[in-house]
C-alpha cells in the first residue's frame, strides 16, 4: 500500500462519517471501505509469537 491509497481511504471514511453523521469507529471505517478492502477468508490476525517466529527465520536465529 502506499501513501496515496492510504491517504485516499483516510479522506474516504472521514468524508463518510461527514455524510452519514456517524463518529468513525472500527466498524464503522470497515464498512466505509468495504468494496477497496481484500476479502479475508480463513485469515487470522499475527500473534506476536508468529512475528517472533518469522524475524527469528528471517534473520537465521534461534
Amino acid at each position: 500500500t502506499n501513501i496515496r491509497e492510504l491517504e485516499g481511504a483516510l479522506i474516504r471514511i472521514v468524508a463518510s462519517s461527514s455524510l452519514e453523521n456517524q463518529p468513525i469507529t472500527l466498524e464503522f471505517a470497515v464498512e466505509a471501505l468495504r468494496d477497496i478492502l481484500p476479502e479475508k477468508k480463513g485469515v487470522r490476525a499475527a500473534t506476536i509469537a508468529d512475528i517472533q517466529a518469522l524475524v527469528a527465520r528471517h534473520y537465521s536465529l534461534s
